[in-house]
C-alpha cells in the first residue's frame, strides 16, 4: 500500500507541470488560432454573423456547414470561402461589428457579376471529428458537387489560413473543379508552415496541425507543394500576408504566405491586420478587398472568352478552308486566352485522313500553341475532306480540307521511292547483310529492321511527331510499298506507344486493309482489327518506271540473298519483270515467292496472271480479283 501511495505521488509530482503546461498551451493556440480576445468574448459564432441578404441559412445548419451566401441566375462565377483551422463558415469572415467579408464583396464593384458560397468543414482543437487537410479537401469536392456550385463556368476559390492549402489539394485530386478554377486567392495561407502550428502540435493531437509544421521537417506540406507545382492545369494565385504579429506570435511568415504566389500581382501586405482580422474587412476599402477586386479583374473578368486561332485556315463563306500540297501537311492551333483550353478532332468525314494528335481532347495552356499534323494514308484519293475542331463549349469550326490527287499521288510515290532507297543502303552495309544472312525464313528479326528503317525515315521527315504516329506513318509507306509483315509489326508498335492511337479512325482502317494483305487476321492486343476484304483493300501491282528499275533491281537482288527476306525480293522480282512486259517470268518468280511465304498479296498477282491456280484467301476465291490496266495511285496496275 505505501508503494502504491509513493508511486501516485511521484507521477503527480512528475507528470502535472507537464499537463498544467499542455492544457495551457491548448488554450492560448486556441484564442490565437480563433481569434478571442479573452475567454468569454467571441465572434465566430454563425448566429451572430448572418450571411446577409438575399441568401438566409437554413435554422437548423451548423456552425460548420456549406451554404450559399448570395446566389442568382444570371452569374456563371463563383466564389468559394474556405476557412482555416479552428474557423467557422461563416465566423471566421465576420468582423466585431457583425459584419462579413462576403458583403462587402457583394456591396464592390465585382459583386454583382458573382454569386458566393461558403464551404465550412469540422475543425476542432481538442475534440475528436476533426477534419484534416485531405479530410477537409475531400469535403470540398463533396460539397462543390453536391450543392450545385460545380454547374458554374468559372470557380474562384478563396482561402484563410489552412484553407488555402485545403484548396491546393482539393485542385490536385480534382481535375473536373481544376479545369474551372482560373483564380485561387490565399490569405496568410502557410506554404512553407506556420510558427504557432509548429508549438501547438505539441500541445494537441489534432493533425491539420501537424500538416502545417514547418515544411523542412513535413513530408506531406513538400509533398502538397511538389504536387502543386507539377500540376496542370495551374491556376493564377494572388497572396496576402499579415502585417502584424497575433498575441504577440507571428503565425505565418511573409514568406511562407507568399511562397506559391508567382503570378503578375505582387502579393498584398494588409495593412493593419494580424493572421485573425486579415480576413474581417471593417470598411469598403480594406486591403483584403482591394486584393480581392484587383485579382478578379485581373485574371477572371478581363479574361476573354477561351478561344482556338488557327491561322492556317484561310476563311471561305463561313467554313476554314486548308490547303494540302501534297500527302502530309501542319497547320498552327493557339490558345488566345488566360486559360487553359481544351480541343476537341471530331467528325472527320474520311478514314483516309489521319490528323494528328489522335487522341482528343488536348489541352493548351495559356497562349501556348501547338501544330496539327494533317496526313492522307494509302488509299486516300479524294479531292476534299472535312473535320470539326471544338473547344468543347459553343465554339466550333468545320475545316475542310482541300487536296490536289496528283500531288498526293507525286508526295505518295516520292516517299515510297525513299523508303525503297533507304532500304537499299541499310543492306547493303556488310555487316548488316551478314548478321540477317544468318536468320532462318521464318525469323521475323528481318521485318523487324525492315519496320525500323521505315520508322527511321519518318523520324527524320517529322521529328516532332508522337511516337506512336511516327509507327503509323511507317505501316502507310510499309504498305505501299508490299512490305506487309513489317507494316504489321509496325502497327504492334503504334500501339505500345500510345493504345488509343489503334482505336483512331484512319488507323483502324489502314489496320484493316494491312491484315488482308499479309494474311493476318488480328493486328492489335487492345483494340479489333477490321475484316477487309483482298478487293476493298485494293491491291496495287507495283508498276516501276525507267528512272528505279536499276535501284528496285539492285534491292531485289539484296532481298533474295536473305533468306527472311527472300520472299518480298522475289514479288519485287516479278513487279520488274511486269513492268517490262515479261509476264511469263513475273509468273514465275511470284510462284517462288509463295513457296518460300504464304502472301495474299503474291497469290493475287499469281491469280491475275494465271486464273486457274486459284487459291482462297478471307473466304473469298481468289479469281474474284481481276487484272486490269488501270492506273492506280502509285502509277502501278490495280488488282481488283
Amino acid at each position: 500500500m505505501q508503494l502504491a501511495r509513493a508511486v501516485n505521488e511521484f507521477l503527480v509530482r512528475a507528470f502535472a507541470p507537464m499537463l498544467l503546461l499542455r492544457l495551457a498551451g491548448a488554450a492560448l493556440t486556441s484564442m490565437i488560432l480563433m481569434g478571442i480576445d479573452t475567454p468569454a468574448a467571441t465572434v465566430s459564432g454563425a448566429a451572430t454573423a448572418p450571411a446577409g441578404p438575399p441568401m438566409k441559412a437554413p435554422a437548423d445548419l451548423a456552425s460548420t456547414d456549406s451554404r450559399w451566401l448570395y446566389r442568382s441566375q444570371g452569374n456563371d462565377i463563383a466564389l468559394v470561402f474556405i476557412h482555416g483551422i479552428f474557423g467557422d463558415t461563416v465566423g471566421t469572415w465576420t468582423n466585431s461589428q457583425g459584419k462579413t467579408f462576403f458583403e462587402y464583396a457583394k456591396d464592390s464593384p465585382i459583386g454583382a457579376k458573382v454569386d458566393m458560397f461558403a464551404f465550412g468543414f469540422a475543425s476542432r482543437y481538442v475534440q475528436k471529428g476533426s477534419d484534416n487537410i485531405v479530410e477537409a479537401a475531400n469535403n470540398l469536392s463533396a460539397n462543390l458537387e453536391a450543392l450545385g456550385v460545380m454547374s458554374y463556368k468559372k470557380i474562384v476559390l478563396v482561402g484563410h489560413s489552412m484553407g488555402g492549402l485545403v484548396a491546393m489539394r482539393a485542385l490536385i485530386i480534382n481535375r473536373d473543379l481544376r479545369e474551372k478554377v482560373p483564380l485561387v486567392l490565399f490569405y496568410a495561407t502557410p506554404a512553407e508552415g506556420a510558427e504557432i502550428a509548429n508549438v501547438a502540435s505539441f500541445f494537441s493531437s489534432n493533425q491539420a496541425l501537424r500538416d502545417m509544421n514547418w515544411a523542412d521537417g513535413n513530408t506531406f506540406l513538400q509533398g502538397l507543394l511538389q504536387d502543386w507545382n507539377l500540376m496542370r492545369p495551374r491556376p493564377k494565385t494572388s497572396c496576402a500576408y499579415e502585417a502584424l504579429p497575433t498575441k504577440g506570435l507571428s503565425v505565418v511568415t511573409r514568406s511562407s504566405a507568399t511562397r506559391i504566389c508567382i503570378d503578375e500581382l505582387a502579393p498584398a501586405a494588409i495593412s493593419d491586420s494580424d493572421h485573425i482580422s486579415i480576413v474581417k474587412p471593417d470598411r469598403a476599402q480594406h486591403q483584403s478587398l482591394i486584393m480581392l477586386i484587383n485579382a478578379m479583374n485581373r485574371f477572371v473578368f478581363s479574361d476573354p472568352e477561351a478561344r482556338l486561332v488557327t491561322p492556317d485556315f484561310l476563311q471561305e463563306n463561313g467554313r476554314y478552308v486548308y490547303m494540302l500540297q501534297g500527302a502530309q501537311g501542319q497547320a498552327r492551333i493557339y490558345n488566345s486566352s488566360r486559360t487553359t483550353v481544351r480541343y476537341y478532332i471530331r467528325d472527320i468525314s474520311d478514314r483516309g485522313l489521319y490528323i494528328v494528335p489522335d487522341e482528343t481532347p488536348q489541352e493548351l495552356q495559356a497562349y501556348e500553341s501547338k501544330i496539327l499534323r494533317i496526313n492522307l494514308l494509302k488509299e486516300a484519293n479524294l479531292s476534299e475532306y472535312s473535320f470539326v475542331i471544338s473547344n468543347g463549349t459553343n465554339e466550333e469550326r468545320h475545316v475542310i480540307v482541300k487536296v490536289k490527287p496528283a500531288l498526293v499521288a507525286a508526295a505518295r510515290e516520292q516517299a515510297a521511292r525513299s523508303y525503297l532507297n533507304r532500304l537499299d543502303t541499310y543492306l547493303s552495309d556488310p555487316i548488316v547483310a551478314s548478321r540477317l544472312s544468318r536468320l532462318p525464313s521464318t525469323s521475323a528479326d528481318a521485318q523487324r529492321e525492315a519496320a525500323r528503317v521505315a520508322y527511321d525515315l519518318v523520324t527524320q521527315n517529322n521529328p516532332d511527331l508522337p511516337v506512336s504516329a511516327r509507327w503509323v506513318l511507317a505501316a502507310d509507306t510499309l504498305s505501299s510499298t508490299q512490305f506487309s509483315d513489317a507494316a504489321v509489326i509496325a502497327l504492334k508498335e503504334a500501339e505500345i506507344a500510345s493504345p488509343k492511337t489503334a482505336s483512331a479512325p484512319a488507323v483502324q482502317q489502314l489496320a484493316g486493309r494491312i491484315a488482308a494483305q499479309a494474311g493476318t487476321p488480328v493486328i492489335f492486343h487492345n483494340a479489333s482489327t477490321p475484316a477487309v476484304s483482298l478487293h476493298e483493300a485494293g491491291y496495287i501491282f507495283r508498276k516501276f518506271d525507267s528512272n528505279a528499275l536499276d535501284d528496285a533491281n539492285n534491292l531485289s537482288q539484296q532481298m533474295k540473298s536473305i533468306p527472311a527476306l527472300r520472299a518480298q525480293g522475289l514479288q519485287i522480282e516479278g513487279d520488274l519483270l511486269l513492268s517490262d512486259g515479261d509476264r511469263d517470268g513475273a509468273l514465275k518468280a511470284y510462284l517462288e515467292a509463295v513457296t518460300n511465304v504464304q502472301s495474299p498479296a503474291t497469290q493475287v498477282r499469281i491469280e491475275a496472271l494465271d486464273p486457274a491456280k486459284t487459291k482462297t484467301f478471307n473466304g473469298r476465291d481468289a479469281r474474284y480479283f481481276q487484272f486490269n490496266n488501270q492506273r492506280g495511285p502509285q502509277g502501278g496496275a490495280i488488282l481488283q
